[in-house]
């Protein structure tokens, strides 16, 4: 397109249309080389990435079923017709303290006559021992929206990779679950000099 408007310049005779067409040639030339490049097709540039991203965390909570010592439930209950067992659990398991909360004496809020290998919510869904999170959550929403994101409980291994959390009866009795007042030990005495990098271990 450039060489074709050169020509035609060129070859145009004299006067008012010469100037004119110099005129003009003076204010498309500019332009060419933008009307050549919007025609090309122009490269992608991609950002180059430095960023790696970490290996994806994996959380299991810790199974209890394998840890009680009376699990499986219904090696006894299987021979006890469920219409017969107390309501508040007084005639076997005397060991038991129901402190939980006020008035807390029926075993049925928690366990399902029906089924006494499973933990029974609110709602009747029965979840295993393994879930009893599930169960406490139910009332203690803070705690567990805490214990979810590990501000609350206890949670094992590394920070990447795959950890173990624990669940809330691994350090609550569920049937008492109030823990003792803990008194904060003073911290260790600051050395009057501090401390040198090289003792620093």
């Amino acid at each position: 397109a450039l060489k074709r408007c050169q020509m035609e310049i060129s070859v145009s005779p004299r006067g008012g249309r010469s100037a004119l067409r110099g005129l003009l040639f003076l204010v498309v030339l500019p332009a060419m080389p933008l009307v050549l490049l919007a025609g090309c097709e122009q490269p992608t540039r991609q950002k180059p990435t430095t960023d790696i991203a970490p290996p994806a965390r994996k959380v299991t909570v810790i199974e209890r079923e394998g840890r009680l010592e009376y699990f499986p439930c219904s090696k006894c209950h299987d021979k006890v017709d469920a219409a017969l067992m107390s309501p508040v659990g007084a005639r076997k398991h005397r060991e038991i303290t129901a402190g939980h909360y006020e008035d807390a004496t029926r075993c049925r809020t928690c366990h399902d006559p029906a089924n006494m290998d499973a933990l029974t919510l609110l709602s009747t869904e029965l979840v295993s021992f393994d879930a009893s999170y599930k169960v406490c959550g139910q009332c203690h929403g803070e705690k567990i929206r805490d214990w979810r994101i590990g501000a609350h409980g206890k949670t094992v291994g590394g920070w990447m990779g795959e950890a173990q959390k624990m669940s809330c009866t691994h350090c609550h009795d569920a049937h008492a679950p109030g823990m003792a007042t803990v008194m904060a030990l003073p911290p260790p005495p600051f050395p009057v000099g501090g401390i040198r990098k090289g003792d620093h271990r």
